[in-house]
């Protein structure tokens, strides 16, 4: 019996800078869904019907990557946008029940920003011309308050429990096939 009975738990720990979500499945009694008290660190004993989902609450990077947004005067460029964000501890199961949190522990992201953020690039872009995107540092710098500023707003009004701690805005650049055809342009008039 005692057998039977140690096959039916389960033991999972939780480290330093994550937290646990169980979410209850159960097979038979009682009711399923998420507990609203995360598993701060420690160990954690399940029955097998529980699953246990460990969430990040440090701080963590995420890339958008943009190919070929058109200016104002009809040029391409390239860049990226890097992303440093936080879910807030003790807040986890929210985040897991109603965002969606899996594996990589960032569909939150792509179920709930995503497309707002890739629109707000692709806007601001579209207000600037080739040169002031490419070599103005004051272009970047105010891409990089107003998407903050949109994305904060976002996380606000849709009350997802994670906190942006930084946005900044890598090299932006024209696409190779541009820059290869200016060099070699530039060749030919040398």
């Amino acid at each position: 019996m005692v057998f039977g009975l140690a096959g039916c738990i389960s033991s999972n720990s939780v480290d330093q800078g994550e937290e646990a979500v169980l979410i209850y499945q159960p097979w038979f009694f009682g009711h399923g869904g998420v507990e609203e008290t995360p598993v701060q660190t420690g160990q954690v004993w399940t029955v097998f019907s529980t699953k246990v989902l460990t969430v990040n609450v440090k701080p963590y990077l995420i890339d958008e990557r943009f190919d070929d947004l058109i200016t104002n005067d009809n040029n391409p460029v390239d860049f990226k946008f890097h992303f440093i964000f936080q879910n807030i501890a003790g807040k986890t199961p929210i985040l897991v029940e109603k965002f969606g949190v899996g594996g990589s522990g960032r569909d939150w992201y792509t179920n709930n920003l995503r497309e707002a953020v890739r629109n707000m690039a692709r806007d601001f872009t579209k207000s600037k011309k080739v040169f002031e995107m490419t070599t103005d540092k004051a272009t970047v710098d105010e891409m990089q308050l107003r998407v903050a500023r949109e994305v904060n707003a976002l996380l606000k009004r849709k009350q997802i429990p994670v906190k942006l701690i930084r946005v900044t805005v890598g090299k932006v650049f024209p696409p190779k096939k541009v820059v290869d055809a200016s060099i070699a342009t530039a060749v030919q008039k040398q």
